[in-house]
């Protein structure tokens, strides 16, 4: 999506990738967490990605890794999981 081909946002605005924005890493959680609810009741029902539904999630992760990146600046892992993130994605 963002770095499966050399014309992908990832790569022409590699740039804008490195390091890997939080409020990517949260928006990246806000869809897993929305294909997880899609499979909510055992059988998978097609929900709309629409931000009058997910904005309140994406505000939960992203205030979440926020403070986990101030709880563990000591150790940077923020930046070492998004580091990690940004490799494997490439």
């Amino acid at each position: 999506m963002w770095f499966a081909n050399c014309v992908d946002e990832g790569i022409v605005y590699a740039e804008y990738f490195d390091p890997l924005p939080v409020e990517m890493m949260a928006l990246v959680l806000t869809v897993i967490e929305c294909c997880i609810d899609e499979w909510i009741t055992g059988v998978r029902e097609d929900i709309k990605f629409a931000s009058i539904a997910y904005s309140p999630v994406y505000a939960v992760h992203l205030e979440s890794l926020r403070r986990f990146e101030e709880r563990t600046a000591a150790y940077k892992l923020l930046g070492r999981i998004s580091n990690n993130l940004l490799d494997v994605a490439r």
